[in-house]
């Protein structure tokens, strides 16, 4: 009887053990639990914001690159419906940047600046270019910029790929333009051949951006031969000199960044190259004389941009928010009597057709960016907004939202606070709240008085 005593306490003392160890791991599982982070309204206003940015960009780009084919001289009536939801996607942006983004009062007051100016750009000019870049880029501040490029790669490729494929089927027309040194050339299903090469050049930054700290030289081999093939079938000279200035910055940058980035002034002479650049082609549009052999031997090799250029300054003068120019572009030239207008150099089209203020206001935000991305150190992204700054002395895809990529990665991974705390983030609706309480804060003290 004794032994079975001591055997039932023995049991009993085992049940109670284990009764309360199972106790202790439920608390403490509990107390686990109830330390996880619960997303907060603010955080799953972010993920939808987010959501909402990355389905329109993607699907404006899917848009662009329709764009860039020959399909749009034709009469195809869903173009009409394209655009249209395209338009509809942009107001989608608008929204999201309205209701959803998030902003401290700086931030706030900085996006409603550019919003404002870029508005009132388009409506004076008619040209809805900055406007798209300044929307696109305010929802693009809280996105990664690596994410950011991989996409626009992805899409610019395949773009780029389908085309080439769907001329090669006779499902593209090839459209065949005059050039007066080149004579008759195959655009491949392409616009333009200078679109064309604006494609391969987009993408070729794009690539040492992503391959940046694993770059080999067979990269630069590769790149090499896409130059010359590029160049031995859109004929695009411009083209062909980005890509090796492209493919020879990146070498040099990553070869010796340490030592580039040790300048006591490097940032400046940076800066001086972009001021340089803006220089060159303000005293080109102004000094431009079709009498002179110099300035004749100058816009020979930037195929008549300056005298394109100053005929505009001449015939329209500057305007504080920019006003609508006649272009004439070589298609319409081509196939009408209208005589060519172009106005393809981007430092002068961002003054003359969009304006002095918003176009001040772009090119300031360039140099901005281009002082941050020294300061930050960013090889890839210093040569890549350099690399577009030379390629605006002839082409006007330093204004182009869907080719200039750099620009839209500066501004979300250097001009914002990414951890910023979020009692200072809130929303347009969220920050006109806190405006309006303080306001009748105030008005109630001062009846008080």
């Amino acid at each position: 009887m004794e032994v079975n005593f001591q055997i039932c306490h023995y049991w009993r003392s085992q049940c109670a053990m284990k009764e309360v160890s199972m106790k202790q791991g439920q608390r403490q599982a509990n107390v686990e639990r109830s330390r996880k982070p619960v997303k907060s309204r603010a955080s799953r206003w972010f993920s939808l914001s987010e959501k909402m940015f990355w389905v329109c960009y993607l699907l404006l780009l899917v848009i662009h690159c329709v764009e860039n084919t020959s399909v749009i001289y034709s009469q195809a009536r869903w173009l009409d419906g394209m655009y249209l939801f395209r338009n509809g996607l942009y107001l989608v942006l608008i929204g999201k940047l309205a209701l959803f983004s998030l902003y401290e009062r700086g931030e706030l007051v900085c996006a409603l600046f550019f919003g404002a100016v870029a508005l009132a750009g388009a409506l004076a000019s008619g040209e809805m270019g900055l406007l798209e870049f300044f929307v696109i880029m305010l929802a693009a501040k809280d996105v990664s910029p690596r994410r950011l490029v991989r996409v626009f790669a992805a899409v610019k490729a395949a773009g780029l790929a389908l085309t080439v494929f769907l001329w090669s089927r006779g499902l593209l027309d090839a459209m065949y333009y005059q050039d007066d040194q080149v004579g008759y050339y195959n655009t491949y299903g392409f616009c333009h051949r200078n679109v064309l090469a604006a494609n391969v050049v987009a993408l070729c930054l794009a690539w040492f951006y992503l391959r940046y700290r694993r770059m080999k030289l067979w990269d630069a081999v590769l790149w090499c031969g896409a130059a010359a093939v590029m160049y031995r079938f859109a004929l695009s000279r411009t083209g062909l000199i980005v890509l090796l200035l492209t493919v020879a910055a990146m070498l040099l940058f990553r070869w010796k960044q340490r030592a580039l980035f040790a300048l006591p002034k490097f940032q400046k002479y940076v800066l001086g190259a972009f001021l340089g650049l803006l220089a060159v082609s303000v005293l080109g549009t102004v000094f431009y004389s079709g009498d002179s052999g110099f300035w004749q031997f100058v816009d020979g090799i930037f195929t008549k941009r300056f005298r394109f250029a100053h005929q505009c300054l001449e015939e329209y003068g500057l305007s504080l928010f920019g006003q609508r120019l006649p272009f004439v572009s070589s298609m319409e030239a081509q196939s009408t009597d209208a005589v060519r207008l172009i106005l393809d150099n981007s430092y002068m089209r961002a003054l003359l057709s969009y304006g002095v203020i918003p176009g001040g206001v772009f090119l300031g935000l360039y140099a901005a960016a281009l002082g941050k991305s020294v300061k930050k150190r960013s090889g890839r992204l210093t040569v890549c907004l350099l690399v577009f700054a030379v390629f605006g002395l002839s082409e006007r895809y330093m204004l182009d939202v869907y080719y200039q990529f750099p620009l839209l990665a500066a501004w979300s991974g250097c001009f914002f606070k990414r951890n910023s705390p979020a009692q200072k983030r809130r929303s347009f609706p969220g920050h006109l709240h806190t405006l309006a309480k303080a306001v009748a804060r105030r008005t109630r003290e001062r009846r008080s008085l």
